[in-house]
C-alpha cells in the first residue's frame, strides 16, 4: 500500500532526527550548553514535520479511515498511539521552553532541556517501533485499494497545507551530516509486506 509505504519512509527520516537530537543532547549534557543552530533546526523539524506534518497523516486520514474497520482491541490500540503523540508533544514544548537558557548554558535549562530530549527520544522510538510492527502490519491487511487511494488523497491535502516534504528530508539530510549521524537502513525500519 502506499500509505504504508509513505509512513514508514517518514519513520525512516524521523529516526534520523531522533538520533540528530539524542546527540545533540549528549554534547548539551558534557559542555553545558546546547548548540544553538543544531537544536533550533531539530525543533523546526520536529514540530514542522514529525509531531506536525507526519502525526496530522495519522490522526486526520489514517486513524479515521481505519477505525471502523479495526476490532475493538484494534481501537483501543489507536487511542494508545493517540495519546502517544499528545505525550511527544509535551516533551517537545518542556524542550521548546528550556531551549534559550540552554542555548546560553543555563544549567538548569541544560538539565531540563536534556531530560525532555531523553524522554522525548525513548518515547518516539518505542512509539514508532509499535507503529512499524503493528499498526502499519494492520493497515497492509485491513485496508483496501480504495482505502489506500482515498486516504492518501487526504495525505496530499495535508502536505499540501504544510512545508514541502522533499525541502524537509534535504534539511534532515543536511543535519545529519553536519552532525555526523549516518544516514542507513536499520532492523526496525518498515518494510512494506513484512
Amino acid at each position: 500500500m502506499q500509505i504504508t509505504r509513505k509512513l514508514g519512509d517518514e519513520h525512516f527520516w524521523i529516526r534520523h532526527l531522533l538520533d540528530c537530537l539524542e546527540q545533540v543532547a549528549a554534547a548539551a549534557g558534557e559542555h553545558g550548553q546546547v548548540d544553538p543552530e543544531a537544536s533550533s533546526e531539530l525543533l523546526y523539524l520536529f514540530e514542522s514535520f514529525a509531531d506536525g506534518q507526519h502525526q496530522t497523516k495519522e490522526e486526520a486520514a489514517l486513524f479515521p479511515g481505519i477505525l471502523d474497520k479495526a476490532s475493538p482491541g484494534e481501537q483501543e490500540y489507536l487511542k494508545k498511539l493517540l495519546s502517544d503523540h499528545v505525550a511527544e508533544r509535551e516533551h517537545m514544548e518542556r524542550m521548546r521552553s528550556q531551549l534559550d537558557g540552554a542555548i546560553y548554558g543555563e544549567p538548569l535549562c541544560v538539565r531540563d532541556f536534556v531530560r525532555a530530549a531523553g524522554a522525548y527520544v525513548e518515547l518516539h522510538r518505542k512509539h514508532m517501533a509499535h507503529e512499524n510492527t503493528v499498526l502499519l502490519p494492520m493497515v497492509e491487511r485491513t485496508l483496501t485499494p480504495t482505502d489506500d487511494a482515498e486516504i492518501l488523497e487526504g495525505f496530499r491535502e495535508i502536505e499540501l497545507a504544510g512545508p514541502d516534504p522533499t525541502g524537509i528530508v534535504e534539511r534532515i539530510k543536511s543535519l545529519c551530516r553536519r552532525l555526523d549521524v549516518p544516514i542507513a537502513r536499520g532492523p526496525l525500519d518498515y518494510e512494506p509486506g513484512s
